[in-house]
């Protein structure tokens, strides 16, 4: 799973050689998209917006984006169906196997440890995504800790899935006030 920041010039192609399955823009206006499979096939889509999302059936190779005005969009790339949305609010979703999916209320992360996921044995997964808006990375760590000391280290947008290990606690910590931290938790 990737996200990538793309600045595009007005009228300039820019293209990425990223094999994956799964494609969405998450920031952007009137883009133009073009997925490219090994076997020559073409996914193309034009004039889209943030929330445009494509699986070719088998995958793609390269990606080729453009607009008619200058702008940074930012995209996503995952080689499973995985992913995340940005819907505000909280969102439980039940999947045949049983598992829960909730996205849990935003958790505002400042130079002082906070709580960001409490225990619990029956957690499978933990999604934290660090607010595009945010002007400092987030730190995380399963126990007590500092900025310097945390082992995983999320910049402004970034998202983190922890399968292993995501019973455990979780606690965040920034090198300045105010940043947003996003979470979705998997429990059984």
């Amino acid at each position: 799973m990737r996200n990538i920041n793309a600045p595009l010039a007005a009228g300039v192609v820019a293209r990425f050689e990223i094999p994956a399955a799964y494609f969405r823009l998450m920031v952007g206006t009137g883009v133009n998209v073009r997925l490219y499979q090994d076997r020559g096939g073409t996914y193309e889509a034009r004039n889209v917006d943030a929330g445009y999302y494509s699986m070719p059936e088998r995958g793609f190779a390269a990606i080729e984006i453009d607009s008619d005005t200058a702008q940074t969009v930012r995209f996503f790339v995952s080689d499973g169906r995985g992913g995340y949305d940005r819907s505000q609010g909280d969102v439980t979703s039940t999947p045949a196997d049983g598992n829960v999916v909730e996205q849990q209320t935003v958790v505002t992360v400042g130079t002082t440890l906070v709580s960001a996921v409490a225990a619990n044995a029956a957690t499978q997964e933990v999604i934290f995504q660090s607010d595009t808006s945010n002007t400092a990375p987030i730190f995380l760590t399963s126990g007590t800790g500092t900025a310097a000391g945390a082992p995983i280290r999320l910049d402004p947008g970034d998202t983190v899935m922890i399968d292993r290990g995501s019973k455990a606690s979780w606690s965040a910590i920034s090198s300045a006030a105010g940043q947003l931290l996003r979470r979705a938790i998997s429990r059984r």
